[in-house]
């Protein structure tokens, strides 16, 4: 969780080369996905580093984002801006002179933010009204058949990254292909970025990281061009945060 918070934190903040020059700011926001119910993730982030939580009830279907780290003012026009939609149609508005005073609205243009799309839901949204949690067999099947039609999972402003000029590209930690939503998402991740039918035309410098993987689950992997990196987290992030401290990126 560190390990991402860092990432984040230094695409959306000004960035210093190791000598103390300037780099060139970062663009648009920062997508995290990931399957774990808690809010670990959220609380990894500098206190400076705005978020906005993103899951799905599969009561009604609808997005209700949860804001964090941002000033109340601001927190408020979001949340105004931004009511319960349909993941085809969550964009992720900045507040207007409509939602909020003019600072206010001038600061919500300018803001970049970590978007945590949590694809299972979050213990956070969940609720006797509202449930979120993808757990059960049911769910499973339901969350991979709208994944198959019209967005029906992935919300709109993560389709927006994903299809950006900026071409991102993903570092999978520790997913296993046992998971078949997770197959459903790593294909929709690719259908998103390059157009129905060349999903495993173009090569985005993918990795994954993972301790071990079977025959299929490689294969699974090489096919969709994402790079496997054998090797356990608990190695692999402290040598990441080692060359960090070494080189001061």
């Amino acid at each position: 969780h560190r390990l991402i918070a860092t990432a984040a934190s230094w695409h959306l903040k000004p960035r210093k080369r190791r000598n103390g020059t300037p780099l060139p700011d970062g663009a648009g926001d920062y997508l995290i996905m990931t399957t774990n119910y808690d809010c670990l993730m959220e609380a990894a982030l500098d206190v400076d580093v705005p978020y906005v939580v993103l899951s799905m009830s599969l009561t009604d279907f609808l997005i209700r984002p949860r804001f964090g780290n941002l000033p109340s003012p601001l927190q408020k026009a979001f949340e105004k801006a931004n009511p319960a939609r349909p993941p085809n149609a969550f964009t992720l508005a900045r507040p207007s002179l409509d939602d909020a005073d003019s600072e206010v609205a001038k600061a919500a243009a300018q803001l970049r933010m970590a978007i945590i799309y949590k694809v299972h839901g979050c213990i956070k949204e969940w609720s006797a009204q509202f449930d979120t949690i993808v757990i059960s067999d049911n769910d499973y099947v339901s969350n991979i058949s709208r994944l198959s039609h019209n967005d029906g999972v992935i919300p709109h402003c993560v389709g927006n990254i994903l299809q950006g000029q900026q071409e991102p590209y993903f570092l999978f930690l520790g997913y296993s292909l046992s998971d078949w939503n997770i197959r459903g998402m790593l294909r929709a991740i690719r259908v998103k970025r390059a157009g129905e039918g060349n999903e495993n035309e173009k090569d985005y410098g993918d990795y994954t990281v993972v301790r071990k993987f079977n025959a299929l689950d490689e294969t699974f992997f090489t096919q969709n061009k994402i790079r496997i990196i054998h090797e356990d987290l608990k190695n692999f992030t402290p040598a990441l945060e080692d060359y960090k401290a070494r080189y001061g990126v």
